[in-house]
């Protein structure tokens, strides 16, 4: 459901929506079921979604996460987001038994 104007933080986070065909948008949905009315959409290549926790639903094998996007909260299976896996690149990695201060 859209956040008013007033309320929206305009929060990035760091799920990218997966597994959805490029002319295919991922449902954001009112309530942590597939039945759930459709309050938006995301596109197959959307990023920057924040996912503010994730739970369990009877019935369903994978999680379903609340998280915002675009000024826009709701729930999303978990089986079309993903968080961008870090790199070995990422870190620099100190060697701390030759450390210098």
């Amino acid at each position: 459901m859209p956040v008013p104007q007033s309320q929206c933080t305009g929060r990035k986070g760091a799920f990218a929506v997966t597994g959805v065909a490029a002319d295919d948008r991922l449902n954001i949905r009112s309530s942590p079921h597939g039945d759930a009315p459709v309050t938006g959409k995301i596109p197959a290549n959307g990023s920057g979604i924040h996912v503010y926790e994730c739970r369990k639903v009877s019935g369903y094998t994978r999680e379903w996460c609340r998280m915002e996007w675009n000024c826009t909260e709701g729930w999303v299976y978990s089986r079309y987001i993903s968080e961008p896996a870090a790199t070995a690149s990422s870190y620099r990695v100190a060697d701390v038994e030759n450390w210098e201060s």
